[in-house]
């Protein structure tokens, strides 16, 4: 018992830290699966010990988190997107105190821990979907959006963003973390990696040039140590008022005392 536990852990770990080779994830279950079905078997499996897991390495992503948050702007609706099982949900309800947070996950398994989490909370809405297809077909809106350890699962990141960037009001954050691509690394110094699951990597800079893509500004980007072997960059990417916005409010400002301006005319 305590062997599987231990292995659990380490399976764990290497979720959290992008390690390659993830040799203990080679298995029959996960060869012939799609890149998403086998992300959600892992977590699945990894679920029971997940929690336990991120504090007994001391990963320090979700303190950042509450510090980043600390000076965010007001938030009435938040999206954490990769919620797992609640850890980032957690400190974005506790920092900011939105009106409503929105739950996204693959896992079944993480998702049911984050229900009885916050069992009751009429706060919390929980949708199990891959991120690219929840943020390509949402109508809703938010000001925050978060992703905890996510972007390295994602073959084609420049997605996510681009989704981020369609469902954000202005001055919304984007605040997430990533595996970097670190030359001459021995276990980052691949773009990408494959060993029973994919990993994939990105230098700061591609980073950056994604975000200015489609549209932000980034705040901060900033690599900190995962553990004593490993590097994960954190950041915090602002959506900018688009000139469209500030000519619209121009044009509805009251035109004649007494009056305003019709905003259809």
């Amino acid at each position: 018992m305590a062997c599987q536990r231990l292995l659990i852990l380490y399976r764990v770990s290497n979720l959290l830290y992008g390690v390659n080779p993830l040799r203990c994830y080679v298995h029959a279950r996960i060869i012939g699966m799609s890149e998403i079905e086998a992300v959600e078997r892992v977590f699945n499996d990894a679920a029971p010990q997940y929690d336990d897991t991120i504090s007994a390495n001391g990963w320090p992503a979700h303190n950042m988190l509450g510090e980043a948050l600390a000076i965010q702007h007001p938030v009435k609706h938040a999206l954490d997107l990769g919620a797992g099982t609640g850890l980032s949900s957690d400190v974005i309800l506790e920092v900011t105190q939105p009106e409503r947070i929105t739950a996204v996950d693959i896992s079944e398994a993480m998702l049911e821990r984050l229900q009885r989490r916050h069992e009751g909370d009429p706060r919390l809405t929980i949708v199990k979907m891959a991120i690219e297809r929840f943020l390509a077909e949402t109508p809703v809106r938010f000001d925050l959006a978060v992703a905890m350890g996510v972007a390295h699962f994602i073959r084609d990141f420049d997605v996510v963003i681009s989704g981020v960037a369609r469902v954000l009001n202005d001055e919304g954050r984007f605040i997430f973390t990533y595996n970097p691509f670190i030359s001459g690394h021995p276990t980052q110094g691949e773009s990408r990696s494959t060993s029973g699951l994919t990993f994939y990597r990105r230098s700061p800079a591609d980073i950056e040039n994604a975000l200015d893509r489609s549209g932000f500004k980034v705040v901060s980007n900033q690599l900190f140590a995962a553990n004593r072997e490993h590097q994960n960059g954190f950041v915090v990417a602002k959506k900018p008022s688009s000139p469209h916005a500030v000519l619209a409010e121009v044009q509805v400002r009251p035109v004649a005392r007494g009056g305003a301006a019709n905003p259809f005319s």
